[in-house]
């Protein structure tokens, strides 16, 4: 949590204080390697989804239109906005 915390902070430094219009969306991708426990017992994708979503709630109160996706290292933007959509 406080490693995807310390990127969104270097994101949103960047996103937010540039010249944007204020109504832009802003994307940050998140790379992770699920922890061997959590692949161990089958909740990765749980986690991983649960902490994504707290964090999106958390932010958006501050940061409107910004989006967080955490991804598997395996994966690549391509494949996460294809299960977006």
């Amino acid at each position: 949590m406080l490693e995807v915390l310390e990127h969104a902070q270097k994101a949103l430094t960047q996103l937010y204080v540039s010249d944007l219009a204020e109504d832009t969306r802003r994307l940050l991708f998140v790379r992770w390697e699920p922890p061997d426990e959590f692949v161990a017992i089958g909740e990765a994708q749980q986690v991983q989804d649960s902490v994504a979503g707290h964090l999106q709630t958390f932010l958006r109160q501050s940061f409107p239109n910004f989006a967080l996706v955490i991804m598997h290292r395996l994966e690549g933007p391509t494949d996460v906005l294809q299960n977006l959509a």
